[in-house]
């Protein structure tokens, strides 16, 4: 994180950056975590002209997680219950309670428009086998964040009617915006080298999903074009046809362990759990 911030620093000089530094995937913790992040970005701490206005929940994983650190993949009978409680922890309580404590920040009024950036997975929509409690995490982000920005947007519908909402809230101009990505190369999944037509690096992406700002959507929509395609193609294509290509893709994905990076055959491989 460090060496992130100095990066920053380098890059942008004229800025001030502040970090805390949180575990998104503890039960026990996640309150205090949680209360830690609100309260270093208070208008106090952030001082005179630190408004917060953008939260971008970006915090996930669904193959780095796993305790035993062995399995890049695994069938859900095999998954121990701590991992599950670590994969909802990390990809849907972590945000939502995030969310809960930094919204009423965004919506105080004075402060213009405001941002929640919510970043999904095309693994939701295509649902492949074999990282069931990630998929379902992802796809509960979506309906999430849609609730949430048509709750946003009749709340916003009111305050202009002259009718207070009860909360005790004044509301701003507050988006809520979920995207959806496919495979992104320079990360921690996949190499740099990768980048091909359907995975873009990562700073294309994330100058796609600044771009997909104000677009107006409710629901889930596509940060980079390509990934478009794929959602097109999951929307609107028979469910057996995307069940067959998604099982495919995992077999593919499994027996080069390309989330993270090995070239050797998976564990789940060697068992003979996977032809």
């Amino acid at each position: 994180m460090e060496k992130l911030i100095l990066d920053l620093q380098q890059d942008f000089p004229q800025a001030k950056f502040k970090y805390v530094v949180a575990d998104a995937g503890i039960s026990h913790g996640m309150k205090s975590n949680v209360e830690s992040i609100a309260s270093a970005v208070t208008e106090e701490q952030l001082g005179e002209g630190g408004n917060l206005t953008v939260l971008i929940n970006n915090v996930g994983g669904g193959l780095t997680v796993f305790t035993d650190g062995t399995k890049p993949f695994r069938t859900f009978i095999e998954t121990p219950a701590a991992d599950i409680d670590t994969l909802y922890n990390v990809n849907a309580r972590f945000m939502t309670q995030l969310t809960r404590a930094i919204l009423p920040m965004l919506c105080k009024a004075g402060r213009g428009p405001s941002l929640v950036m919510n970043i999904g997975s095309l693994a939701a929509h295509a649902a492949p086998p074999y990282i069931p409690v990630y998929t379902g995490s992802k796809a509960y982000l979506n309906t999430f964040s849609t609730s949430l920005a048509n709750e946003m947007h009749d709340l916003r519908e009111q305050q202009v009617r002259r009718k207070p909402y009860s909360g005790g809230h004044a509301i701003s101009d507050v988006e809520v915006l979920c995207l959806t990505l496919g495979e992104v190369a320079d990360t921690q999944f996949l190499a740099e080298s990768s980048n091909s037509f359907f995975i873009p690096t990562a700073t294309a992406v994330a100058k796609a999903c600044i771009g997909r700002v104000g677009c107006g959507a409710k629901g889930p929509v596509a940060a980079y074009w390509t990934h478009g395609l794929q959602l097109l193609f999951l929307r609107w294509t028979p469910d057996w046809i995307v069940s067959l290509a998604a099982r495919k893709s995992m077999r593919a994905a499994i027996k080069t362990a390309i989330y993270d990076g090995r070239a050797e055959k998976a564990e789940i491989i060697k068992e003979g759990k996977i032809a």
